[in-house]
C-alpha cells in the first residue's frame, strides 16, 4: 500500500497533517484522492464515508481533505 501525506480540517477548522494510505489500483492517476483507503488522526484509523469525510468515533470529529492531491 502507499502512503501519501495529507492536510486534513475538522468541522472546527483545526488543521492536521495525517498520513493516508491508498489503495494500490489506480484508475485514474489524477484523482488519488478516491484511492485513499483510510486515513490515521491521534492513532485512529478513519475510513471515509461516500462524501470523502472522516468521522472519529473516539472524539466525534468529523476530517476533511483540505487540499486536492495530484
Amino acid at each position: 500500500m502507499n502512503k501519501l501525506d495529507i492536510n486534513v480540517k475538522d468541522q472546527f477548522g483545526t488543521c492536521y497533517a495525517v498520513e493516508a494510505t491508498l489503495d494500490d489500483v489506480v484508475i485514474n492517476p489524477n484523482k488519488t484522492h478516491e484511492r485513499i483507503k483510510y486515513i490515521i488522526v491521534e492513532n485512529e484509523l478513519l475510513r471515509p464515508n461516500f462524501e470523502m469525510l472522516f468521522e472519529s468515533s473516539k472524539n466525534g470529529k468529523i476530517y476533511k481533505i483540505l487540499e486536492p492531491m495530484i
